[in-house]
């Protein structure tokens, strides 16, 4: 399965998915290895422990995001044009994530949709076919009750993986997708003179 197999199918998606793919680079810019696709919202992996220590990734991202994209692959162009050109429809900031209890930069805006609309583990194998391996994982907090376990199935020699939560209201639904920053920017854009 190739990575840009998953990420042009438009069943998996939602609308403003385009906008986190042409903006991607900003994020490896920014020093972001994994980000987290939510259906509302983006979260960059680096974890730090108070808003005031993630103000300066918060200002790299931004940084990073006013700066010329590289220019789309042929095989990405007429699916990302529209929105490499436009401004996205999102802004960096500093949330507390509820899960591990610390803070994440993250792309958030009003009535975002990133993910297509009640997506399941179901029909991302019904597109996808089955995932290339399945980890599960338990996050580590400092609270005293039951932490949450991900179910990670990897696609794309692990350049996405679409991921489960035991704690979710009903099983069987994608909780979020974790992107590989450097493995999208090398499939979806142009850069050194590739």
């Amino acid at each position: 399965m190739t990575l840009q197999r998953v990420l042009t199918e438009g069943a998996l998606w939602g609308p403003h998915c385009r906008a986190v793919l042409a903006n991607i680079a900003s994020w490896r810019d920014a020093g972001e290895s994994t980000i987290a696709v939510f259906n509302d919202r983006v979260l960059g992996s680096t974890a730090f422990p108070d808003t005031a220590r993630a103000l300066p990734a918060v200002a790299r991202l931004r940084d990073a995001m006013a700066k010329p994209k590289p220019p789309l692959r042929r095989e990405f162009a007429a699916l990302l044009d529209a929105a490499a050109k436009g401004p996205p429809p999102f802004d960096a900031t500093a949330v507390l994530v509820a899960e591990d209890r610390l803070v994440h930069v993250a792309w958030t805006g009003p009535q975002l949709r990133f993910l297509a609309e009640r997506l399941t583990v179901a029909a991302v194998e019904a597109r996808l076919g089955r995932p290339e391996s399945v980890t599960r994982e338990t996050v580590q907090t400092d609270r005293d009750y039951r932490p949450a376990v991900l179910i990670k199935r990897s696609y794309a020699a692990g350049a996405v993986v679409f991921v489960e939560t035991d704690q979710a209201p009903r099983p069987g639904f994608v909780d979020r997708v974790l992107l590989d920053t450097k493995k999208a920017v090398a499939a979806i854009f142009l850069e050194n003179g590739q």
